[in-house]
């Protein structure tokens, strides 16, 4: 190896190092502006924001919404059911506008065959449940749609064993006699005789409420709970679950002389199902309170931060504002800002319920929040 040939190494050996120093430098840069920028920048006035909004909307919660309370969610949806069956029926052309002709005309317009195998199902209370094409599922269209093309009915008996059934002559009027007929009765006529079942029977429909149909949740539990997979020694926990799901007993309380009390039966059918939503709607009004109120602060305040250290002084100098300071999102200062919020939030509804010794207390949409927080 020859002079110059040492000397051209030895000057790409000193640039690799240049660079290489360069290149570390940069690194670090990178690293410490990616730290600042994952780092809460949260202040006291942030943190004062914060637990000021958690308060307000966490009393706001507990003495406006007070309880959990699912009879109070499936009243609220019982009266809508009944309003859009009465709806459905009048469209149809029904001249009488009380519930129980309502869910007769609906009824007698739109038969399925499957009802006549309501005794082979347990019954009026439990056919419902057990009889898949009384699912409003895919599961539930499924099964019409077979028990069109096949005369039989699908579903379980009393131990959550998956049986099935042949339609009964009587029945048997109610199956289409070719492929379009078929088609029409097992998904039209299904989706209306289903509507006219969500208030109950025409018999009760409006006088006792009725056993209506489960709802979407509850029917594919339902669904599922026929699997071998749930069965043991002949027994199916999971159905026996469902069936006191469905008919309310679940819930059922005793007096002290060990009578039942009536209005502790909360049946977990579509209404039931319904209630549930309404009653975790309004419990979200003061969660999405606290939202606003903690973000629409971060974003104003960032605002005119943003304003001061750009000299704004027109509105095409917004041109200049760094929008990922300011927007209410994805910042770990907001995130810090959100957890405390909801973390206060939570005590409140907590102290409540040990106070009052109320755990329904503690079953609120904030509070699942407040763990979302924590793991965001």
């Amino acid at each position: 190896m020859n002079q110059s040939e040492i000397e051209v190494n030895i000057i790409t050996q000193e640039e690799a190092n240049k660079i290489s120093e360069y290149d570390i430098d940069e690194i670090i840069y990178d690293y410490d502006s990616q730290i600042d920028m994952l780092s809460s920048h949260a202040d006291k006035y942030d943190y004062i924001v914060s637990i000021a909004s958690g308060l307000l909307c966490g009393c706001l919660d507990l003495f406006w919404n007070g309880e959990f309370n699912l009879s109070r969610g499936r009243a609220i949806a019982c009266d809508e059911a009944e309003k859009f069956v009465i709806n459905t029926a009048k469209k149809f052309g029904c001249k009488k506008v009380d519930l129980q002709s309502a869910v007769k005309f609906l009824e007698d317009k739109f038969p399925i065959p499957s009802d006549g195998n309501t005794p082979g199902f347990g019954g009026g209370l439990q056919h419902h449940l057990r009889d898949f094409s009384h699912h409003p599922t895919i599961l539930g269209l499924l099964f019409s749609m077979l028990t069109q093309f096949t005369g039989k009915t699908y579903g379980t008996d009393t131990l959550g064993k998956f049986i099935i059934l042949d339609v009964p002559e009587s029945s048997k009027r109610y199956i289409g006699q070719d492929p379009i007929k078929k088609i029409i009765y097992g998904t039209f006529y299904w989706f209306f005789h289903l509507v006219s079942d969500m208030a109950g029977s025409s018999a009760s429909a409006g006088i006792s409420g009725g056993t209506g149909i489960p709802g979407p949740i509850l029917s594919m539990a339902k669904e599922l709970s026929a699997l071998p997979v749930f069965k043991n020694n002949n027994k199916n926990l999971l159905s026996e679950f469902l069936a006191k799901l469905f008919n309310g007993t679940i819930f059922m309380k005793r007096d002290a002389s060990g009578n039942i009390i009536k209005e502790s039966i909360v049946k977990t059918d579509l209404r039931g199902e319904l209630g549930v939503g309404v009653e975790l709607l309004r419990q979200s009004i003061p969660v999405i309170a606290n939202e606003c109120i903690v973000r629409i602060f971060y974003f104003l305040r960032r605002l005119l931060k943003e304003i001061k250290n750009k000299n704004i002084r027109t509105l095409d100098d917004f041109k200049k504002i760094d929008w990922d300071k300011v927007k209410p999102a994805g910042s770990p200062t907001l995130k810090r800002m959100l957890t405390i919020s909801t973390g206060v939030y939570t005590s409140v509804n907590v102290t409540a319920a040990i106070m009052t010794k109320k755990v329904k207390l503690v079953i609120r949409v904030g509070n699942l929040r407040f763990l979302l927080a924590l793991t965001d």
